[in-house]
Protein backbone atom coordinates (compact mmCIF):
# COMPACT_ATOMS: atom_id res chain seq x y z
CA UNK A 1 0.00 0.00 0.00
CA UNK A 2 1.35 3.13 -1.22
CA UNK A 3 1.70 5.67 1.73
CA UNK A 4 0.11 9.03 1.50
CA UNK A 5 2.00 11.89 2.90
CA UNK A 6 -0.89 13.72 4.65
CA UNK A 7 -1.81 10.47 6.81
CA UNK A 8 1.77 10.03 7.73
CA UNK A 9 1.65 13.48 8.90
CA UNK A 10 -1.69 13.63 10.68
CA UNK A 11 -0.39 9.73 12.49
CA UNK A 12 2.90 11.56 13.34
CA UNK A 13 0.26 14.29 15.01
CA UNK A 14 -1.83 11.75 17.28
CA UNK A 15 1.41 10.09 17.91
CA UNK A 16 2.83 13.06 19.56
CA UNK A 17 -0.13 13.53 21.80
CA UNK A 18 0.04 10.24 22.62
CA UNK A 19 4.15 9.83 23.63
CA UNK A 20 5.07 13.23 23.11
CA UNK A 21 8.16 14.63 21.58
CA UNK A 22 11.11 13.28 22.85
CA UNK A 23 9.68 9.82 22.23
CA UNK A 24 8.58 10.17 18.59
CA UNK A 25 10.87 8.70 16.28
CA UNK A 26 10.97 7.72 12.97
CA UNK A 27 10.99 4.29 13.46
CA UNK A 28 8.05 4.11 15.82
CA UNK A 29 5.84 6.52 13.56
CA UNK A 30 6.78 4.11 10.63
CA UNK A 31 5.79 1.22 12.97
CA UNK A 32 2.65 2.89 13.97
CA UNK A 33 1.69 3.51 10.38
CA UNK A 34 2.44 -0.83 9.09
CA UNK A 35 5.09 0.69 6.65
CA UNK A 36 9.06 0.62 6.93
CA UNK A 37 10.98 2.74 7.37
CA UNK A 38 12.35 3.82 3.44
CA UNK A 39 8.54 4.47 3.10
CA UNK A 40 8.72 6.63 5.20
CA UNK A 41 12.01 8.41 4.24
CA UNK A 42 10.27 8.99 0.93
CA UNK A 43 8.06 11.71 2.15
CA UNK A 44 9.88 12.88 5.37
CA UNK A 45 14.07 12.91 4.44
CA UNK A 46 14.89 12.98 7.85
CA UNK A 47 13.11 13.74 11.64
CA UNK A 48 13.66 17.34 11.53
CA UNK A 49 11.62 17.32 7.81
CA UNK A 50 8.97 15.89 9.64
CA UNK A 51 8.98 18.09 12.54
CA UNK A 52 8.65 21.22 9.85
CA UNK A 53 6.01 19.82 8.71
CA UNK A 54 4.49 19.16 11.82
CA UNK A 55 5.08 22.68 12.78
CA UNK A 56 3.32 24.13 9.59
CA UNK A 57 0.01 21.75 10.60
CA UNK A 58 0.48 23.34 14.33
CA UNK A 59 0.28 26.41 13.27
CA UNK A 60 -2.02 26.59 10.03
CA UNK A 61 -5.53 27.26 12.14
CA UNK A 62 -4.02 30.12 13.84
CA UNK A 63 -4.02 32.33 9.89
CA UNK A 64 -6.33 29.96 8.26
CA UNK A 65 -8.48 32.06 6.01
CA UNK A 66 -5.85 35.28 6.97
CA UNK A 67 -6.27 37.72 4.18
CA UNK A 68 -3.41 40.65 4.25
CA UNK A 69 -5.98 43.03 2.83
CA UNK A 70 -8.33 42.72 5.56
CA UNK A 71 -5.42 43.43 8.44
CA UNK A 72 -6.59 46.21 9.80
CA UNK A 73 -9.38 44.53 10.68
CA UNK A 74 -7.38 41.98 12.94
CA UNK A 75 -5.99 43.19 16.07
CA UNK A 76 -2.59 41.43 17.32
CA UNK A 77 -3.70 40.31 20.32
CA UNK A 78 -6.31 37.95 18.37
CA UNK A 79 -3.07 37.26 16.30
CA UNK A 80 -1.20 36.12 19.22
CA UNK A 81 -3.52 34.45 21.17
CA UNK A 82 -4.72 32.32 17.90
CA UNK A 83 -0.72 31.51 17.64
CA UNK A 84 -0.98 30.51 21.16
CA UNK A 85 -4.15 28.13 20.97
CA UNK A 86 -2.66 26.63 18.45
CA UNK A 87 0.75 25.55 19.92
CA UNK A 88 -1.23 24.28 22.55
CA UNK A 89 -3.90 22.03 21.07
CA UNK A 90 -1.07 19.82 20.85
CA UNK A 91 1.15 17.74 22.75
CA UNK A 92 4.89 19.57 23.05
CA UNK A 93 3.77 21.76 20.48
CA UNK A 94 5.42 24.79 21.72
CA UNK A 95 8.80 22.73 21.19
CA UNK A 96 7.99 21.92 17.85
CA UNK A 97 6.80 24.89 16.37
CA UNK A 98 9.92 26.85 17.83
CA UNK A 99 12.13 24.68 16.62
CA UNK A 100 11.00 25.00 13.39
CA UNK A 101 12.19 28.77 13.64
CA UNK A 102 10.12 30.23 10.93
CA UNK A 103 10.73 28.15 8.33
CA UNK A 104 7.20 26.95 7.44
CA UNK A 105 4.44 29.19 5.20
CA UNK A 106 1.77 29.58 8.22
CA UNK A 107 4.68 30.70 10.67
CA UNK A 108 6.15 32.97 8.09
CA UNK A 109 1.96 34.28 7.14
CA UNK A 110 1.30 34.86 10.74
CA UNK A 111 4.81 36.46 11.21
CA UNK A 112 4.24 38.96 8.18
CA UNK A 113 0.77 39.96 9.20
CA UNK A 114 2.27 41.01 12.39
CA UNK A 115 5.14 43.15 11.11
CA UNK A 116 2.88 43.96 8.52
CA UNK A 117 0.83 45.79 11.65
CA UNK A 118 3.53 47.32 13.59
CA UNK A 119 4.71 49.09 10.14
CA UNK A 120 1.89 50.41 9.58
CA UNK A 121 1.17 51.74 13.24
CA UNK A 122 4.47 53.44 12.60
CA UNK A 123 7.55 51.89 13.55
CA UNK A 124 10.34 52.37 11.70
CA UNK A 125 11.74 49.39 10.37
CA UNK A 126 14.40 48.11 13.37
CA UNK A 127 11.80 48.31 15.73
CA UNK A 128 8.99 46.66 14.12
CA UNK A 129 11.41 43.66 13.05
CA UNK A 130 12.17 43.42 16.86
CA UNK A 131 8.91 44.08 17.90
CA UNK A 132 7.66 41.26 15.73
CA UNK A 133 10.53 38.60 17.11
CA UNK A 134 9.78 40.23 20.87
CA UNK A 135 6.16 38.85 20.79
CA UNK A 136 6.68 35.64 18.82
CA UNK A 137 9.56 35.01 21.21
CA UNK A 138 6.91 35.63 24.27
CA UNK A 139 4.15 33.15 22.56
CA UNK A 140 6.55 30.56 22.06
CA UNK A 141 8.10 30.66 25.48
CA UNK A 142 5.00 31.23 27.39
CA UNK A 143 3.52 27.86 25.40
CA UNK A 144 6.60 26.10 26.71
CA UNK A 145 6.92 26.51 30.03
CA UNK A 146 3.26 26.15 30.28
CA UNK A 147 3.20 22.61 28.42
CA UNK A 148 6.24 21.95 30.64
CA UNK A 149 4.51 22.38 33.56
CA UNK A 150 1.62 20.37 32.60
CA UNK A 151 3.76 17.18 31.57
CA UNK A 152 5.27 17.51 34.93
CA UNK A 153 2.39 18.59 37.36
CA UNK A 154 -0.48 17.88 35.45
CA UNK A 155 -3.28 20.74 34.78
CA UNK A 156 -5.84 20.15 36.80
CA UNK A 157 -6.57 22.32 40.30
CA UNK A 158 -5.00 19.74 42.69
CA UNK A 159 -1.91 19.64 40.71
CA UNK A 160 -1.56 23.24 40.35
CA UNK A 161 -1.73 22.75 44.15
CA UNK A 162 0.62 20.29 44.80
CA UNK A 163 3.55 22.54 42.33
CA UNK A 164 2.56 25.70 44.72
CA UNK A 165 3.57 23.91 47.71
CA UNK A 166 6.60 22.71 46.13
CA UNK A 167 7.09 26.23 45.33
CA UNK A 168 6.60 26.99 48.61
CA UNK A 169 8.61 25.13 50.47
CA UNK A 170 11.53 25.47 47.68
CA UNK A 171 11.66 29.81 48.19
CA UNK A 172 11.07 29.71 51.68
CA UNK A 173 14.52 29.52 52.64
CA UNK A 174 17.26 32.07 51.30
CA UNK A 175 15.20 33.26 48.81
CA UNK A 176 14.21 36.83 50.36
CA UNK A 177 12.67 38.33 47.50
CA UNK A 178 11.04 35.39 46.34
CA UNK A 179 9.43 34.92 49.46
CA UNK A 180 8.13 38.32 49.77
CA UNK A 181 6.17 37.71 46.41
CA UNK A 182 4.93 33.88 47.13
CA UNK A 183 1.33 34.62 46.85
CA UNK A 184 1.71 35.94 43.28
CA UNK A 185 4.04 33.02 42.55
CA UNK A 186 1.79 30.52 43.85
CA UNK A 187 -0.94 31.72 41.71
CA UNK A 188 -0.39 29.31 38.58
CA UNK A 189 -2.64 30.40 35.96
CA UNK A 190 -1.02 30.51 32.39
CA UNK A 191 -4.26 32.54 30.70
CA UNK A 192 -3.58 35.45 33.42
CA UNK A 193 0.03 35.31 32.72
CA UNK A 194 -0.11 35.51 29.31
CA UNK A 195 -2.59 38.26 28.92
CA UNK A 196 -0.76 40.23 31.58
CA UNK A 197 2.29 39.79 28.99
CA UNK A 198 0.46 40.95 26.30
CA UNK A 199 -0.55 44.14 28.11
CA UNK A 200 2.93 44.87 28.60
CA UNK A 201 4.09 44.17 24.96
CA UNK A 202 1.34 46.50 23.87
CA UNK A 203 3.13 49.39 26.87
CA UNK A 204 6.30 48.37 25.11
CA UNK A 205 4.83 49.19 21.11
CA UNK A 206 3.10 52.11 22.38
CA UNK A 207 6.65 53.53 23.51
CA UNK A 208 8.20 52.67 20.42
CA UNK A 209 5.93 54.21 18.28
CA UNK A 210 6.33 57.44 20.39
CA UNK A 211 10.24 57.18 19.64
CA UNK A 212 9.78 56.44 15.91
CA UNK A 213 7.67 59.59 15.70
CA UNK A 214 10.37 61.72 17.46
CA UNK A 215 12.96 60.81 15.08
CA UNK A 216 10.96 60.92 12.06
CA UNK A 217 9.81 59.62 8.59
CA UNK A 218 13.25 58.98 7.37
CA UNK A 219 13.73 55.19 8.02
CA UNK A 220 9.87 54.27 7.99
CA UNK A 221 8.54 52.31 4.76
CA UNK A 222 4.75 52.89 5.15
Amino acid sequence: MKLDQNKALEAALKLLNKVGLEMLTMRLLASELGVQAPALYYHFASKRNLLDAMAEAIVAPAIAGLDPAQLDRVQIDDLARAYRQAMLSHRDGGVVVSGAYGATPSVLKLADGLLGKMLDSGLHQPDAVNAMFNLLYFIQGSVVEQQAFEQLWGSNAKSRAAAAQQLKRTVTVGYPHLEACLAELLCVDFDARFNQGLKAQSLTLKRQRRRSYERGPQSRTR
